[in-house]
């Protein structure tokens, strides 16, 4: 019984001083906290003011010429007859999309939605921000809005890229 009572004890022992800490460094309770040192300012210059001298017209490009959407149409009905023909499934994921003079995301996916299959612009500019649905149309793919209306339509240009116009006027690319 003596001995049993003796180990008992030595174990007790054993864990109360494995439960200690023993080791001084930073995150010890007794080690002083310490501010840094203040930084030196920077020296400050004087601040030099003049006049810009006056925009001269030839330093800038001409305006861009007013949009013929007649003849853009014109140009995607030439350029969409000779496409091939597309499938649904190679216009699955994530799109690079170049429309209204910026770039954004456009996913596609096969969820059924009003007016074809469920689609999300990612920071899409001007009209392509409120493409909500696509579909394919023999060799075109068709963009729509949330109630149908048609944003822009596309054919097949090159493998993994996708050229057309907007309902509105201008180009659309899609790319990857």
């Amino acid at each position: 019984m003596r001995i049993s009572h003796a180990v008992t004890i030595a174990l007790v022992a054993l864990a109360v001083t494995g439960c200690q800490r023993t080791s001084v460094g930073p995150m010890s309770p007794t080690a002083v906290p310490t501010t840094p040192e203040p930084l030196t300012p920077a020296p400050v210059g004087g601040v030099q003011g003049s006049q810009l001298p006056p925009a001269s017209g030839s330093d800038f490009p001409d305006a861009p010429a007013a949009q013929d959407n007649a003849g853009d149409q014109q140009a995607f009905e030439m350029a969409a007859a000779s496409a091939p023909d597309i499938t649904r499934e190679a216009l699955l994921g994530t799109w690079q999309t170049a429309v209204a003079g910026g770039n954004c995301q456009l996913a596609l996916s096969l969820t059924q939605w009003t007016g074809g299959y469920r689609a999300a612009s990612l920071r899409c500019p001007g009209p392509a921000a409120n493409i909500a649905s696509w579909n394919v149309s023999g060799n075109q793919v068709v963009l729509n809005d949330r109630d149908g209306n048609q944003v822009a339509q596309l054919y097949q240009a090159a493998p993994e890229r996708y050229q057309g116009s907007l309902a509105a006027g201008g180009s659309i690319t899609l790319s990857r």
